[in-house]
Formats: C-alpha cells, structure tokens, sequence
C-alpha cells in the first residue's frame, strides 16, 4: 500500500527574495534575538499596506511561448520601471527558499528532471507528470513570494509566467500524449494543481512525494475532480497579476530558436508541443486572464521596444479585476498567508493514490534517512556539528 504522507513544512519566512532580514541563525542565547515578522499585534499596531502602495506597485506576469522574449522583456521592463524582476522558477526553487548553497539531487526537489522531459517526453516512470505537478508548486510558491514583496516593501515585481497561465504546458502534455487521461482532463480549463506530500524537520525540507487523485462522477476519469478541487483551494487564495504581457511568436520561429540554444535537450522540441502551447495561450488562458487583469499582447519584435511597452503601461488605468476592492484589512490576511510558505504549500494537498506520483514505504524511508545523512541535514540547521556549528548545548 502507498505511503500516504500529508506533511510539508517549509520555514515560514523562507523566501527566494528575502526583503529585509535573512533566515536566522541558531546563537548562543544571551538575549532575546529574534527576525521581526508581520502578524495580528503589527496590524494591531497600527502597520498598514495601503501607505506604500503607488503607482507601479503592481504584479505584472509576461507569457510567451519557450524561447519567445519574455524573459529578457520582464528583466528590462522591471529596470525601466523601478520594480523587481523574478525569473521563472526552476526545479530547485525549493532549494533557493530555505538557503541551500548547492541544489540538492533531484530524490530530494521533486523526483523530476526537465532535461528528461524534452529528450523522454513519455518516459515510463511518469517523470513528466511529476515535472507539471512539482513547477505548479514551485510557481505558486514563487508568487507567494511576489505578493508577499509587493505588499512589504510596495515594489511593484515583473514575473516571467505565474501559475494562472500554468496550465498551458498541462493541455499541450495532454494533447501529445505525454501524459495519461487519468492525469488530466479537459473539464480543466484554468488551471492546474499539485499535491506535495513531504516529511521535515524544522527549517529543513525533505523528500517531496505527491500523492492524488479522485474519481469523477460525471465522466469517470481520475483526476478531474482533483484538479476542480486544487484550483478551487490554491489558485482562488491568490489574486491574478494586475497586468499580463503576451508576448507572441510563432511556433515554427520558437523551434528555430530553440534549435541554436546552447541547450542540448531544447534542441528538438517537437513542433507540435510548441504549437499546443500556443493554442493553450490563445484559446484558453488570455481570454480567461483578461476577465481580471490588464492584458497587453506583442508579437517578439514589438516586444524589444521596451519604451513602448512601458509607455503603453503608463495608459493603463486597471480599473478591473479583484485588487481594486482590496483594502488593509483584506491586505493584512493576504501578508498573513503568503509569508507562511508553509501554509501556501498545503493549499495544494490532496492525497490520493497515483503511480506516477506515489512511492511506497520502504523507498520513502530509504530516501528519508538519505536526506538525514547530508551533512547539515540531521537537525535544525545550526545544531550541526558536522558542518562546523558550535556550542549547540548553549543554544
């Protein structure tokens, strides 16, 4: 029987962007020394949001296809307009939240591999279900963070993707087959979930299992009510970017692109998969998107002139969507969730059985006790001695 493991605790201050003070170290006690955190006696207090909130203190996702602008786009719209810029998450943003200094092997950030997706798109073991599963958490970590930025400093933040559009890489899986109908199916048009069962201690991150699925009554596949249900207790805690940037290329220019990258895995990504991301964009996510948030489209050549683009922002009166109805007290409960990472990670919990997701009990203990041997691993971090930490017993 598959090990059901429902816990993930990520330090809850962790972040990749850390705002003001960084994760804080085991010392000897001498006196109270503590990182000052936003919480119910601060807003008591009298901390409020709205005062730092001005013009560009906004979140902004640029889309795009692979290989179409976006990244370079969203890195000097972000210098151009004063606001911090957050590159697409990778497998090992997990690793980047909780301090690592070298990525940890893959047993221990998701069990997937994205090279092995583009040269084994189908391979048996279900790695590219993983991969979906695993980039929808790290996304919507990565936008807790975004959030939780904007609303601490009133920096507005430039994403390259966020996990409202997430779902395009789900359907093109789909359409070419990559992953099984028990996966997916197309009742799911907005988003797309994951559930990350991991076993921790303290400020330490374990091996991340996930384990899923429900049997839907109305079409009989596995997994539709899953996704209903993760999209309805992840995505709906969360508000959408209040701009969204499309930049356009055609899929045959994105593969010619991709054939030149320095990438030996993107050298042959099929055309088909680019062209279901495109049609994914087109038909499902931007009119969905553009019923809450600000929408701007560019086709890639159109997207290097970073002054339009900007000017065309400064138009923009984002007068729709959700965030013109926020106030302190509705700010105050949303710094109160995307600072604790902890909590935004269970949104996504929903344990249920899947192969492509599921490991059993003798593999996870395997894996459990391998994480203990890494050095630094076996207790909270600073309670260490085999990687120089001193005068434990003082602290």
């Amino acid at each position: 029987m598959a090990l059901r493991t429902v816990r993930l605790l990520i330090p809850a201050r962790a972040a990749a962007f850390r705002v003001v003070t960084a994760a804080p170290k085991a010392s000897v006690h001498t006196s109270s020394v503590r990182s000052l955190r936003y919480g119910w006696w601060a807003y008591a207090l009298g901390e409020r949001t709205t005062p730092r909130l001005k013009q560009y203190s906004k979140v902004i996702s640029v889309d795009g296809n692979l290989a179409s602008g976006k990244g370079a786009l969203a890195q000097k719209l972000a210098d151009k307009l004063g606001m911090l810029y957050m590159p697409e998450p990778d497998t090992f943003y997990l690793d980047k939240m909780t301090g690592e200094k070298e990525p940890l092997p893959v047993d221990f950030n998701g069990m997937c591999s994205l090279e092995k997706f583009y040269t084994d798109p189908k391979a048996a073991d279900g790695n590219s279900y993983r991969l979906q599963l695993w980039m929808y958490n790290m996304r919507l970590l990565q936008y807790s963070d975004a959030i939780e930025h904007l609303l601490t400093t009133g920096q507005g933040v430039v994403l390259e993707r966020s996990p409202f559009s997430d779902v395009v890489f789900l359907e093109a899986m789909f359409k070419q087959g990559y992953i099984r109908k028990e996966c997916k199916c197309f009742c799911i048009t907005n988003s797309r979930g994951a559930s990350i069962t991991t076993h921790t201690d303290n400020q330490q991150h374990l091996p991340t299992f996930h384990l899923m699925v429900m049997m839907c009554a109305t079409c009989g596949f596995a997994g539709v009510q899953h996704y209903n249900e993760i999209k309805d207790i992840s995505i709906c805690e969360f508000l959408p970017p209040h701009l969204v940037i499309y930049v356009d290329l055609p899929a045959e220019e994105v593969q010619k692109k991709l054939k030149q990258s320095t990438k030996s895995y993107l050298q042959n990504v099929p055309l088909p998969y680019l062209k279901s991301i495109e049609e994914g964009y087109k038909k499902t996510f931007l009119p969905k998107i553009s019923e809450t948030s600000e929408l701007l489209a560019y086709d890639a050549t159109q997207a290097q002139d970073v002054e339009r683009v900007a000017e065309d922002i400064e138009y923009l009166k984002f007068e729709k969507g959700p965030w013109v109805e926020q106030d302190d007290v509705s700010y105050h409960h949303m710094r109160m969730l995307v600072e604790d990472k902890q909590r935004v990670a269970t949104l996504t919990h929903i344990p249920r059985f899947l192969p492509e997701i599921t490991i059993g009990a003798h593999d996870y203990d395997q894996k459990y006790y391998a994480y203990k041997s890494i050095p630094g691993k076996k207790y909270a971090r600073g309670y260490n001695a085999d990687v120089g930490d001193k005068y434990i017993w003082l602290k």
